[in-house]
């Protein structure tokens, strides 16, 4: 822990302070590597989705992915290899919600609770409204369905969100809305 100063491209870290627990050899090593990234960090900059940390000279000292929370919406881009249709009522999506998750279809609304941590990701218990829409929109919310259903993990890059069955196969990709 400590702090930091940022003034345009600079950055620089104060002294920073450890809890100094005994940890094995290789978690040792990788906690001294990283305080000396910290010590070392006079620059920094941001390329797409990698905030890359630089010494005095330039020369880059350390790469670090930003985080993509699931939280929030998200609009469908792709269904099992089909470009969603969008309807009256808007684009389908997603929005994620703390444990719950709600879908737009195009038709109808499916909503419940969605178990996730930094991989796994599950609907088992989603409620839907019954709706009789055009053919499109009722085959595209079968799809949606089905690929909700068969998700087990997501990963995510940037602004994209894939919703990945057991076999590893992306079931759905999306987009960021918000």
């Amino acid at each position: 822990m400590g702090s930091f100063k940022v003034d345009g491209a600079g950055l620089t870290f104060s002294q920073m302070a450890s809890t100094m627990m005994a940890c094995p050899p290789e978690e040792s090593a990788q906690e001294r590597a990283i305080a000396d990234v910290l010590a070392r960090t006079r620059g920094w900059r941001a390329t797409g989705g990698t905030l890359v940390m630089t010494d005095a000279g330039g020369a880059t000292l350390a790469e670090l992915a930003a985080a993509v929370a699931l939280e929030g919406r998200w609009r469908f881009v792709d269904i099992a290899g089909q470009t969603p249709v969008d309807s009256p009522r808007g684009a389908p999506g997603i929005e994620f919600k703390g444990t719950d998750v709600r879908v737009e279809t195009g038709c109808n609304r499916m909503s419940g609770p969605a178990k996730h941590d930094a991989e796994r990701l599950s609907m088992p218990m989603l409620r839907s409204t019954r709706m009789a829409c055009p053919e499109p929109l009722m085959a595209q919310e079968s799809a949606i369905a089905k690929a909700l259903q068969g998700t087990a993990a997501w990963r995510a890059e940037g602004t994209r969100l894939e919703l990945v069955g057991t076999d590893g196969e992306v079931r759905a990709t999306l987009e960021r809305q918000s």
